[in-house]
């Protein structure tokens, strides 16, 4: 028999089940939405069915706020007889569940291995998206690279990611070859989000990346980052046709306007509970409003499809399970999670005053991912509990 001592073929073969399906299911993020969309539903099925197997999630103390959240994203629009909906709330339930294993599984190894694979495969979708400007630009929506993303606004909140991602492993003084990665990185996807020109989305990155690097405290990234940003205001100046799509201004902030109008409208009909995810592309039809998939505004968005007491069970779902983890932040020595969480947040607070990208199979993975790593102090102390009781145990 001989054996492989191929070094990629040792290390898959020394993960346990739990880290092997998060890395093929994370994979699956940066590939066409259909494959991320198959590994989504597989994974959180392994996930449900075989708890002793795959994790402990449906044994957690999270599982009243998960059937919660899935009485609101399943049962709401099955009732409201919204088939669209219903059908993206059993993908983002799902998504709910796989976010809620990875925060159990979480380490610190496991989570700086995801990450590498998604800065990796971020080069891919960079590549599909040069593919696009050049040999399919005429088939592109106003001429933006959307790469594997379905539109290019998603995209945008995917580089978004990626270019946190980047800074925060650059903070890590990660090795030459891994620093010169990270750096083509950012270069890669900021190149990108000119290309899928999304002007919110720079503005959220502008401001999130900001903070990120400030609570990280890298002085020579706030020089590059001044450098950068004082380069390209050189160049907005003296040649503003680079600024994405200036022209449609006038008419994109009209198109917003009748959004959030028509929106408005829809809550004040439903104004406890909506009636599930994309009631906006059901509604606009009926109150005749700009026909559209959703209703350009975060906060709008949810609260048409929820309504005020929806929103309070989605907000409390997130804050039981993510925000409380902050409490494991003073002593803890993987404080740049935390802060990676905080500006992922913000830069989707930002672009979701313009825009809902975050409700999405691939955006709404990556993101969870990013704050799977709020549970790695909170799994640490459990390890370190559970082998302490074992000791005492075996006296």
């Amino acid at each position: 028999m001989i054996r492989n001592n191929h070094p990629v073929a040792s290390r898959w073969n020394s993960w346990n089940p739990a880290e092997k399906l998060s890395f093929l299911v994370t994979g699956s993020i940066f590939l066409p939405y259909y494959f991320a969309a198959v590994a989504l539903c597989c994974g959180a099925f392994l996930v449900l069915v075989q708890p002793k197997q795959w994790g402990k999630v449906w044994a957690k103390s999270q599982r009243n706020w998960l059937l919660a959240m899935g009485a609101l994203v399943i049962l709401l629009p099955l009732w409201r007889k919204n088939w669209m909906g219903l059908g993206m709330g059993m993908l983002f339930w799902c998504i709910l569940v796989w976010g809620l294993y990875l925060l159990d599984i979480m380490t610190p190894q496991l989570f700086e291995r995801l990450l590498d694979l998604a800065l990796l495969l971020g080069f891919l979708s960079f590549a599909y998206a040069i593919y696009q400007e050049i040999f399919l630009r005429e088939l592109l929506f106003q001429g933006r690279a959307h790469s594997f993303y379905f539109n290019a606004n998603y995209y945008a909140m995917m580089l978004s990611f990626w270019v946190l991602t980047a800074i925060y492993k650059l903070a890590g003084r990660p090795s030459r070859g891994r620093a010169v990665c990270c750096l083509l990185s950012i270069a890669t996807n900021l190149f990108a989000l000119y290309l899928a020109n999304s002007f919110s989305a720079m503005v959220s990155l502008a401001v999130s990346s900001l903070v990120l690097v400030l609570l990280l405290k890298q002085r020579r990234m706030l020089l590059l980052y001044g450098l950068a940003a004082a380069g390209l205001l050189a160049l907005i100046l003296f040649v503003p046709d680079l600024l994405p799509r200036t022209e449609l201004i006038p008419a994109s902030f009209a198109n917003r306007i009748d959004l959030w109008l028509t929106a408005l409208r829809g809550i004040f009909e439903h104004p406890l509970l909506g009636q599930g995810l994309l009631t906006y592309h059901v509604i606009c039809q009926e109150v005749g409003g700009y026909l559209e998939i959703h209703a350009h505004n975060l906060y709008l968005d949810i609260l048409l499809n929820f309504g005020l007491l929806g929103s309070v069970v989605l907000v409390g779902y997130f804050w039981r399970s993510y925000v409380l983890l902050y409490r494991f932040s003073p002593r803890s020595n993987h404080k740049g999670v935390y802060y990676l969480a905080g500006a992922s947040l913000l830069a989707i607070l930002i672009h979701g005053i313009n825009d809902v990208t975050i409700l999405w199979i691939q955006t709404g993975m990556f993101w969870l991912l990013l704050l799977s790593g709020l549970g790695i102090d909170r799994n640490i102390q459990t390890a370190k509990a559970a082998a302490l009781q074992q000791g005492r145990d075996s006296l």
